[in-house]
């Protein structure tokens, strides 16, 4: 990383900070510590390592973030906002009744929250059942599906499943 493309992040970082800080101010809660410690990995992992399109945010080979800190969500919309997947508008309706930008993560595809997590370790719990189905699906299949791919062969894994618990003995 060049010289230009760190000051970019790190000022990328500072606005996601200021945001945080009136997001929190604003709702008259929500935790500012969890966000103030994840704001330049957010912001590395948004603006410099990630690969997604707020044009497209379900974008098939696009990256995920799972978020397990749930509490910390506002540095995650923050970056959201930063990105353009949300109006700078949003800024004032953290814990809003009716807003999409909620204490912890809620799903919400078009914002590229593909799962509700909150509590300690759903993130850990969320990740591992993707990565077992993706090794499933590479041992039925005998290669890595794309989503579409996927989608289509669900049901003979599904039947898959089935038959292998019935042989599952529970005596």
């Amino acid at each position: 990383m060049n010289r230009e493309e760190a000051k970019r992040l790190k000022e990328l970082s500072y606005r996601m900070m200021i945001d945080v800080l009136q997001m929190t101010t604003e709702a008259g809660s929500g935790h500012p510590g969890g966000s103030l410690s994840s704001k330049d990995i957010i912001a590395v992992l948004f603006f410099k390592i990630m690969r997604h399109n707020p044009k497209n945010p379900t974008w098939e080979d696009r990256d995920r973030l799972v978020f397990s800190k749930g509490h910390a969500v506002p540095i995650l919309y923050a970056a959201l906002i930063e990105a353009g997947y949300l109006d700078r508008s949003y800024i004032t309706k953290l814990r809003k009744f009716g807003s999409p930008l909620q204490g912890h993560p809620e799903w919400n595809p078009s914002l590229m929250i593909e799962a509700t997590t909150g509590s300690l370790g759903n993130g850990l719990a969320t990740k591992g059942k993707g990565s077992l189905i993706g090794e499933w699906v590479t041992e039925f299949h005998g290669k890595p599906l794309s989503k579409a791919e996927l989608e289509k062969l669900l049901p003979q894994l599904e039947e898959k499943h089935i038959e292998e618990m019935k042989e599952i003995d529970v005596n």
